[in-house]
Order: C-alpha cells, then sequence, then structure tokens
C-alpha cells in the first residue's frame, strides 16, 4: 500500500507497476501506543540487544528524545525517559508497557526531572 500526492504515486508506478485493488483483512487486535521508557531492564541497552520484536512481539517505530524524533535503528541505545511508539497485537503491547516501566503520556509532554537536574548542575559549575 502507498500514499502520497497523486504526482508522486505516478513516479512510483514506474518503480513497483500498475495499481491494483486488492481488499485487505484489517486485523483489529493491532495496536499503537506511545510510553515513556523509565525501566532499569532497557535503559542503557541497544535496540539489536533487547531483540524486541523477538522477545516482546512488538515493533519500536519511532523514538522521540529532547524533542527530536528519531528513527530507531539496532545500534541505537535507550535512555530514561526515551518516549518511545510501539506497534503489534494489542496483548503484547500491553505486556510490553508493563515491563518497560513506561507510563503513556502525551506526546508534548515535557519530563521536567531531568531538566531541572540539568540547571542545578549547571548553576553550581558557575
Amino acid at each position: 500500500m502507498v500514499v502520497g500526492p497523486q504526482s508522486e504515486m505516478e513516479k512510483i508506478k514506474l518503480v513497483l507497476g500498475e495499481e491494483t485493488e486488492v481488499p485487505m483483512d484489517m486485523n483489529s487486535s493491532i495496536a499503537t501506543q506511545d510510553l515513556e521508557l523509565n525501566s532499569a531492564l532497557f535503559i542503557g541497552k541497544t535496540l539489536a540487544e533487547l531483540q524486541v520484536w523477538e522477545n516482546y512481539g512488538v515493533i519500536i517505530t519511532r523514538i522521540r528524545r529532547q524533542g527530536l524524533e528519531i528513527s530507531p535503528v539496532g545500534s541505537m541505545l535507550l535512555e530514561i525517559g526515551d518516549g518511545l511508539h510501539v506497534v503489534g497485537d494489542r496483548a503484547d503491547v500491553q505486556e510490553f508497557i508493563q515491563k518497560a516501566g513506561g507510563d503513556i503520556h502525551k506526546a508534548e509532554e515535557t519530563n521536567m526531572l531531568p531538566y531541572l537536574l540539568g540547571l542545578v548542575l549547571g548553576s553550581s559549575w558557575a
């Protein structure tokens, strides 16, 4: 399935071939969820080490760190407070959230603890 402006769709046809109409079964048990990482089991480990899909049945599609959205790669080291966007079977997603110690959070919410620590430490060095 491809989504985009009609002008781009014409270009993609050159690469993928002609458009077809095929009914798709939509799996209603698939869920997506944002969570804030705070479990010591995950912090300081790479995505490759964790083997998230193999061990938890979910896919991390985006990582939000310090207000930036990052596309995850296997060598990425997870940090406390990372915002993870996970996709998977509803039950697997909920289990992953519990293990990751994640609280569902609003995408624009700021974790003030690291910010305040930085202010305190920065002012003590001055």
